[in-house]
């Protein structure tokens, strides 16, 4: 069991209100996946992907790493649980000794629900749940299921200073 606490600034276009005018499409809420999340949920009614690459260098038994990561989210109309799948969509694998692997990486599943929305003083706060499911060919992935429990916090402390501070729970399948 390991624990992270992660706290991150942002640039003023993170810092936009998820609720927007009704002429204009609410804005886009980046999770920036393996780096710090975002305590706000998407906005109810839209699906949002997050994509990007990864490059890993000298691993137990990798000497580099390759990842596509893709991530959809979506809220329900209540805007209180945002479902999650998230997955390493495809990888390639130098090994050690010189083999390759290649292939499509294990899935994540997650639910985030929100405890308490930003007001005055006070912060976005809510709980995520994830299961990630060994669905990756043998070099690629562990083989086992990984389970993470999150509380994530974020606040507006001004137009232009945005916080983020994450502190998760993970027991891994494999050490």
């Amino acid at each position: 069991l390991c624990a992270t606490i992660i706290v991150a600034g942002q640039a003023e276009s993170f810092a936009q209100s998820v609720s927007a005018p009704a002429d204009k499409p609410p804005s886009v809420n980046p999770g920036r996946p393996t780096v710090t999340d975002i305590a706000s949920l998407t906005a109810p009614g839209y699906l949002e992907m997050e994509t990007g690459l990864n490059f890993a260098g000298h691993g137990p038994g990798v000497t580099s790493q390759y990842s596509a990561l893709a991530l959809l989210k979506v809220t329900d109309r209540n805007a209180r649980n945002e479902f999650r799948i998230s997955s390493n969509a495809y990888t390639f694998q130098h090994l050690a000794g010189g083999a390759t692997a290649h292939g499509f990486g294990d899935v994540t599943l997650g639910i985030q629900h929100l405890l308490t929305s930003q007001s005055r003083g006070g912060y976005d706060t809510v709980v995520r749940a994830e299961y990630k499911a060994p669905t990756a060919a043998r070099d690629i992935g562990s083989g086992r299921a990984d389970y993470n429990l999150m509380l994530l916090a974020s606040r507006d402390y001004s137009p232009r200073l945005h916080a983020d501070y994450n502190l998760a729970a993970a027991s891994l399948g494999d050490p």
